[in-house]
């Protein structure tokens, strides 16, 4: 007797079909292309790399459920479906989190963790259900899958909001850099491994999980075309001012050198806080306030240098001739981030556009003025302006008219 008759169905075997191979092209593609297709900018190419094993896995995965489920029916139908279920979970739910891992951009976390992670399935699986003959092996997996995604639903809640932490601090444009998707991803692999496993092999969950595999895959790639790969933030005392220069004591020094050394991945959370509080300790001096208020004044706001869509916190360094430790401890000390302060000259200087068109009554348009204000996206602009107005620029715009 067949175990799996939903596969004696021509609309199943054309669905598994379709789905398969729509995840081997998406496959190939992100191995195989240099560039973005709809982007000018460069995606991380580990990333592109990662997601293509993702979505491999995904069309190898239909292809042993479907050489499985036509192996002789002398085989154990139990045997068969922990050995599917143990390549399943050893490949789709590890590739699953690195690729979620590895959209976050502001430091490299290790992998070690989910290789650990990954060492009871194989007991479970092939210990349990095919050495053992034990058909509880199946509620042992989920069970031990649900406390795992719990887990890393957990962690990647604190590591999405030290990102976009980050991207705050770093970045002014923040368009297609944020990842929060990575949640909506994690959420459809939930759903769809829960909703098979525990509503059985049936119409409704069979579908469901192939339109989801089918679905997943689509908003991957969008995802990967649509991420840039970001400048990593290093500290480097070439770019001007000399490390030393804003401080005094060795201790603080050391730190900051051994940042240097080890780069931005590695920098241990407790020396970067010491860090942290060690600069804001020194720009308590207001002549070292004032020394930075001048350097961003002649470097950064008189020759406009806030109008490049592109600046980043470490671009900025270069250019005022300051390292990132104090710069970034410049702007907690006003109580602003890197985001702001630059958003704050762009629409300043949206606004003095405006003036300047409605003075010598000329006809102003909004979004050619955002574009030389230095907002590559229009989107991006209407939201900063309303975040530090608010008010939407039309309504500001006609106010000034009146």
């Amino acid at each position: 007797m067949n175990e799996f008759p939903l596969l004696q169905n021509d609309f199943y075997m054309m669905l598994y079909g379709a789905v398969a191979s729509f995840c081997i092209l998406a496959s190939l593609y992100l191995l195989l292309r240099p560039h973005n297709a709809f982007s000018a900018f460069e995606s991380p190419v580990g990333l592109r790399r990662w997601t293509a094993a993702f979505v491999a896995s995904m069309a190898l995965s239909h292809v042993w459920w479907l050489a499985l489920r036509k192996a002789p029916p002398d085989g154990s139908p139990l045997a068969m479906n922990a050995i599917a279920t143990f390549l399943d979970t050893i490949t789709l739910v590890p590739l699953a989190m690195i690729v979620m891992l590895r959209m976050l951009q502001d430091r490299c976390r290790p992998l070690w963790g989910v290789g650990v992670a990954m060492l009871p399935i194989p007991f479970i699986t092939l210990g349990v259900g095919v050495a053992g003959r034990n058909p509880g092996f199946s509620q042992m997996l989920i069970d031990y899958l649900l406390v795992l995604s719990v887990l890393f639903f957990v962690y990647m809640g604190v590591a999405l909001f030290r990102y976009g932490r980050w991207l705050r601090d770093n970045y002014a444009d923040l368009e297609h850099k944020k990842v929060w998707q990575v949640f909506l991803m994690e959420v459809v692999i939930f759903l769809m491994f829960y909703l098979y496993k525990y509503s059985g092999e049936s119409d409704i969950s069979e579908f469901s999980v192939q339109v989801g595999s089918a679905l997943l895959t689509a908003l991957l790639l969008w995802r990967v075309e649509t991420l840039p790969q970001l400048d990593e933030v290093e500290e480097s005392d070439e770019t001007g001012l000399p490390v030393g220069e804003f401080m005094g004591d060795r201790e603080t020094e050391e730190i900051v050198r051994t940042e240097e050394r080890q780069g931005k991945e590695n920098l241990d959370e407790m020396s970067e806080k010491f860090q942290k509080d060690a600069s804001a300790d020194r720009l308590r001096d207001a002549s070292l306030v004032e020394r930075i208020d001048e350097l961003l004044k002649n470097h950064c706001e008189t020759p406009q240098l806030y109008l490049q869509y592109d600046l980043t916190l470490t671009k900025l360094c270069a250019a005022v001739g300051t390292n990132r430790t104090y710069l970034s401890a410049y702007f907690r000390q006003k109580g602003i981030t890197y985001n702001t302060y630059i958003n704050k000259l762009r629409i300043e200087h949206f606004m003095n556009l405006c003036r300047e068109a409605i003075a010598s009554d000329q006809p102003f348009f909004a979004r050619e003025a955002a574009l030389l204000s230095g907002y590559q996206s229009y989107r991006t602009f209407t939201e900063t302006f309303k975040k530090l107005t608010g008010m939407t620029a039309t309504e500001w715009i006609e106010r000034e008219k009146k």
